[in-house]
């Protein structure tokens, strides 16, 4: 990267200080602007790489259970000093008075870890839910037991209490959770021909972000169904994505265009750069209920997947999403193959000009201020004696 060109800079500061100023920087003090801008540059590199090239996924899974653990409180170390006095006398028999530390006031503290709701989910991981939340998973699920947690409590013994999903589809509740990871397409969308997407052209033909997840959880996958009634063919999707995201690792976005011409679906394709390696896109333009065309992007190895569902879809002489979703689900599951984004860590990663004065500014400021501290400080130049302080 261009910003480690900033490490001449050191360099033009140690000749600069030994020019002028020799007799004030011992040998020693010359290696600190070089540590100090080593350090700095590193630091904006890891910021920089991680800025470019960090990007947001979205993992699908079922809740196996809800929890809700009870407040409850225990014995812990104080943290609380108690300070002493005592008097002291010198080897010149000059007394003063000094405070130490004694003890603790007390014997003990108690931490009060208060209650609070989560659920669990075909992923293993948890997500914090509220009592509301809880008591509807509850009564949806229709069960509920007592676990006793063996604390070892100071006054409030807190327990916990579960409900669990019985494996069947009809009461299946799907989570949507985000995670990041490197994606080094994002900086590199000329490599892939993925051009820059105007503001214009996004209102133009009505191309899609990245649905916000709600309540805790949810996120809708079917998107620009405007006028249509999608809810039973959002739940089927819903199901494709809680039962395969763990076990395939794929999402499935089903984005909907009304009287918008095949260009939008790859337009959509720049915006999303191919969309994130997890995720199966299907784009599909409509005239009415009639449909106009589709376009699946992925960054699936099985290419030949893409292209069936293409057919699948324009074969439909009125839109049907949910036969979408019902002959996608073993199709996925048989034939979908998430790409490793590690094939990308060849891609190199090229800040922006601005990144790169802002670096060569921290340096040069660095620098200026190490400086200013070598020719300041008590160290002079080097004697037989030693180093000649002030």
């Amino acid at each position: 990267m261009l910003v480690w060109l900033a490490l001449g800079i050191p360099v033009i500061t140690t000749l600069v200080l030994y020019h002028f100023w020799k007799h004030e920087v011992v040998i020693w003090e010359f290696i600190i602007p070089f540590v100090v801008s080593l350090i700095l540059v590193g630091i904006c590199h890891l910021v920089i790489q991680k800025q470019m090239t960090d990007a947001i996924e979205y993992w699908g899974g079922i809740v196996t259970k809800a929890e809700y653990y009870e407040r409850w409180n225990e014995r812990v170390p104080c943290v609380h000093p108690e300070y002493c006095t005592r008097t002291t006398t010198d080897f010149e028999g000059n007394s003063r008075i000094e405070t130490y530390q004694c003890g603790y006031i007390h014997p003990y503290d108690v931490a009060n870890h208060p209650p609070y709701w989560q659920v669990r989910n075909t992923n293993n991981e948890r997500i914090r839910i509220s009592q509301s939340h809880y008591q509807r998973l509850v009564t949806k699920f229709g069960n509920s037991r007592f676990v006793d947690m063996n604390r070892n409590y100071h006054t409030r013994d807190g327990d916990k209490y579960e409900s669990r999903w019985d494996q069947s589809e009809e009461l299946a509740e799907i989570t949507t959770t985000t995670h990041s990871y490197e994606n080094r397409v994002k900086p590199s969308r000329s490599v892939f021909n993925y051009e820059e997407v105007s503001d214009e052209e996004i209102a133009s033909y009505g191309l899609h972000t990245y649905p916000r997840i709600h309540t805790s959880y949810r996120q809708p996958v079917i998107l620009g169904a405007s006028g249509m009634d999608v809810r039973a063919a959002e739940r089927e999707f819903q199901l494709l994505n809680g039962y395969l995201g763990s076990r395939r690792q794929v999402r499935v976005f089903v984005l909907l265009f009304e009287n918008q011409p095949r260009e939008a679906g790859y337009i959509q394709e720049a915006l999303w750069i191919g969309g994130n390696k997890n995720e199966f896109v299907i784009t599909i333009g409509l005239d009415g209920d009639r449909v106009d065309w589709a376009h699946v992007f992925s960054w699936s190895e099985k290419d030949r997947l893409k292209i069936d569902t293409r057919h699948f879809i324009e074969e439909q002489s009125e839109i049907d999403l949910i036969s979408l979703a019902e002959w996608l689900r073993p199709q996925l599951r048989q034939r979908f193959e998430r790409k490793e984004f590690e094939d990308f860590s060849y891609l190199k990663v090229d800040p922006p000009l601005w990144a790169i004065l802002l670096v060569f500014f921290l340096v040069i400021a660095a620098n200026v201020g190490v400086s200013y501290f070598v020719i300041q400080n008590e160290y002079r130049e080097y004697r037989r004696n030693g180093w000649r302080r002030l």
